[in-house]
């Protein structure tokens, strides 16, 4: 599997996904029209052997501070654990640290372990918590990265 830089071919797929995983939360296809390709962003996709997204990631690139941000990211539930999250973090946290970030920072929710695990083991650490953040009722996380320049 490669991770594939989105195109506006690709935004039906993504906002399909967005919708299939985030559901209230999710961006209308609309949105995701206007977010990718858009200046100061990122978004990455993984795709099957037919042609279907089955993850993308959505990043803010750095300006003057330096800060990138993880604004989305979702794999499929039906290839959940086959390392798409993981292929999507590398390549998109490579791509912000040659972009000139030296930190990333996200929001998850508190009721998300599986997204919580992941982040912790890429060195996420909690900055802040945001009650009732989400559509559902469920706190958000802010979350830190400090990134290694030699990434």
């Amino acid at each position: 599997m490669m991770v594939l830089m989105a195109g506006p071919e690709d935004v039906a797929g993504i906002a399909a996904l967005d919708r299939d995983r985030l559901g209230l939360d999710a961006w209308s296809e609309e949105s995701w029209g206007e977010e990718v390709g858009s200046t100061g962003r990122l978004t990455q996709i993984v795709q099957d052997d037919t042609g279907a997204t089955v993850g993308f990631a959505d990043w803010l690139l750095p300006g003057a501070d330096r800060t990138a941000e993880l604004l989305k990211i979702a794999v499929s539930s039906a290839r959940s654990r086959e390392g798409i999250g993981s292929l999507l973090m590398d390549a998109g946290l490579r791509l912000v640290t040659e972009a000139g970030a030296d930190e990333v920072l996200l929001e998850v929710s508190a009721a998300n372990p599986a997204a919580l695990a992941m982040y912790r083991g890429y060195g996420f650490s909690t900055l802040a918590r945001r009650p009732k953040y989400y559509r559902d009722g469920s706190d958000a996380l802010v979350m830190r990265l400090a990134l290694d320049p030699g990434r």
